[in-house]
């Protein structure tokens, strides 16, 4: 057995994200990031994906784990709030938390790509006339072009009264400790930015959907669609196996409209779930 890895979890990301009181427990077969906090420690704030890892732990040593863990910050805290990942990940069994003793808060709609089994007969027959009627033009940027995607993904956000979460400054801390995790796909017209979309490369053989944009100009030829596709064959040639499209709702609440246009991209919908346990 040994632990995954996951660059989210390395002490200079935490650093980088000015995650408060930031410890990693880990075992052989896991990893156990928490933010540390007097009446709430998370697992983990500012993952895309969620928290704990495990490969090949069995019920009875994650328990085992889990009592050395609360053991262990009992007294720095009063309650512990995981978000588990989503099936593709390595991570624990949510009915195993549950008997555990956590209490499930909420269940995120969640939806990912199975690469490998992908063809462009899963999509919805409108997405299928959009691709095969785009003249758009696909490319892999340099990372170097971060502050150009950066600006785009941010006027993008704006045109839609909805602001980029990730500063610039960040992406470029991030992108400049952890360059292999860092990919820049763009959809381009004539020239013209279109749509670009960044992935990043959390653990082995996944991928995560991670800042998606579209210009407004364009919205109506969605060029996401056709720059989608190109991700899906392109990161299935790189050997990943799963792209994670991440959630399509609000602690709970569902957005109608991004799990329609994920799951008629060939998404397969899934649940995330958040637990908390009282200490």
């Amino acid at each position: 057995m040994s632990a995954p890895n996951c660059y989210l979890f390395e002490h200079q990301y935490a650093i980088l994200q000015q995650i408060e009181g930031y410890e990693l427990f880990q075992s052989d077969f896991g990893k156990f990031p928490l933010s540390i906090g007097l009446k709430k420690s998370k697992s983990l704030p500012k993952s895309p994906f969620g928290g704990p890892l495990i490969q090949n732990g069995n019920k009875s040593d994650l328990f085992q784990w889990l009592d050395q863990i609360i053991s262990q910050v009992r007294s720095k805290t009063g309650q512990i709030e995981i978000t588990l990942p989503i099936s593709i990940y390595p991570t624990m069994e949510v009915d195993w938390m549950l008997e555990y003793g956590f209490k499930k808060k909420f269940s995120d709609t969640s939806h990912y790509v199975d690469l490998i089994g992908f063809s462009e007969s899963q999509l919805h027959n409108m997405e299928l006339r959009k691709l095969r009627s785009s003249s758009f033009d696909m490319e892999l940027l340099q990372l170097s072009k971060v502050e150009m995607i950066h600006s785009f993904i941010a006027q993008c956000r704006q045109s839609q009264d909805l602001e980029i979460n990730t500063s610039l400054e960040s992406l470029i801390a991030q992108i400049t400790a952890f360059p292999e995790s860092y990919l820049f796909y763009v959809a381009k017209s004539k020239g013209q930015l279109a749509a670009v979309c960044i992935i990043t490369l959390p653990v082995d053989n996944i991928a995560y959907y991670f800042l998606p944009a579209t210009h407004p100009e364009f919205k109506s030829d969605s060029p996401m669609v056709s720059l989608m596709v190109y991700m899906y064959h392109h990161l299935k040639e790189k050997g990943i196996k799963y792209l994670d499209l991440g959630i399509s709702s609000i602690e709970g609440a569902p957005q109608e409209s991004l799990i329609l246009f994920k799951e008629h991209m060939g998404g397969v919908r899934t649940n995330r779930h958040t637990l908390t346990i009282d200490l």
